[in-house]
């Protein structure tokens, strides 16, 4: 596109992706949603339910999520060239959210009969994921979801663990999904099928523990949280597989106020791809996807570990999902 921006792109490391996992429960039908993108704004998540429509999936239940990644293009507006050109190319916006739209379209077109499977376990505290601001406060869980056909045949899998995908340093010009990459080859290549990665608390500042910022240390970070997330679906560490799982989905839009008077500046001339700003606020949303016992909470923005340990104190099991539905 014509976009003027500070950092472009030289060519391709490897592939990012729009992944949906689509889930049906009687009448109840839910479509999650992950890119491999830094975020998307509320209003460009309500474009993709737009293109939804015709699936008569509720509103509600399309929760759309990004993994953070930054070494994407811009989705966001905010890495233009300084001090007041947007960094969001239209062309290639309108691409993504078709793309997501797309991928919700193959899901939604491939249901059939599963089983579910949860499980769980820590990652080792060392060479995975660090807080950099606050070394204790930190969420090591990683949680795999396995979807299979009453044959043991995967279908597909999620996962979820909280860490910044920035294992790639900030001087990179190639397009990469960061670690997520390595983390979908390991994790299909035992169970074919569709491996989607959902973000954890990973605010403030929960990054990678890298012994340098470079592709092969993406490609092992992200190896070795497949892995994990392979050890928690095995027989000892997950959950008996279950058939009659109940779903549900609900939505409360909620306003923010928008006190960052940079951002107010920012808004006036564009930067942020007309996301509305009335009267100091904006829009945006929490969102809950329940699967059976297991709750998924998606919550606007960057959640911060102290926040995620003290909902999943009082809600139990509750997966939190930063960037869900927006990116504040």
């Amino acid at each position: 596109g014509g976009t003027k921006v500070l950092r472009t792109s030289e060519g391709v490391h490897d592939p990012i992706w729009a992944r949906a996992i689509a889930l049906r429960r009687g009448p109840v039908t839910a479509v999650l949603l992950s890119a491999d993108l830094v975020g998307l704004h509320h209003h460009h998540v309500e474009r993709v339910r737009d293109r939804l429509e015709w699936s008569r999936v509720p509103r509600a239940a399309v929760l759309v999520t990004t993994t953070h990644n930054h070494a994407g293009p811009d989705t966001l507006g905010m890495w233009g060239l300084p001090p007041f050109w947007s960094g969001i190319d239209d062309d290639y916006q309108r691409r993504v959210l078709d793309a997501l739209r797309r991928a919700a379209e193959e899901a939604l077109g491939a249901l059939e009969p599963v089983e579910v499977r949860v499980g769980q376990v820590q990652a080792p505290t060392r060479w995975v994921s660090k807080n950099r601001r606050d070394p204790d406060l930190i969420d090591r869980t990683v949680t795999a979801i396995a979807f299979d056909t009453p044959d043991r045949r995967p279908v597909a899998t999620l996962v979820h663990f909280a860490c910044h995908p920035e294992a790639v340093t900030s001087r990179n010009d190639l397009l990469s999904a960061d670690f997520p990459q390595a983390l979908y080859a390991t994790v299909e290549a035992a169970r074919p099928g569709v491996a989607l990665f959902v973000q954890g608390p990973l605010g403030g500042m929960v990054t990678v523990d890298a012994a340098g910022r470079t592709f092969e240390e993406a490609a092992r970070i992200g190896t070795a949280i497949g892995r994990l997330a392979l050890e928690a679906l095995a027989e000892d560490a997950s959950s008996g597989p279950t058939f009659a799982v109940s779903l549900d989905a609900v939505s409360v839009p909620v306003w923010v106020p928008v006190q960052n008077r940079r951002y107010h500046l920012g808004a006036a001339f564009g930067i942020f791809a007309d996301r509305p700003f009335d009267d100091g606020y904006t829009r945006s949303e929490v969102q809950v996807l329940r699967l059976g016992s297991t709750t998924l909470l998606a919550l606007p923005g960057e959640v911060l570990p102290r926040l995620g340990f003290e909902l999943q104190r009082q809600l139990g099991a509750t997966l939190v999902i930063s960037l869900g539905n927006d990116e504040l």
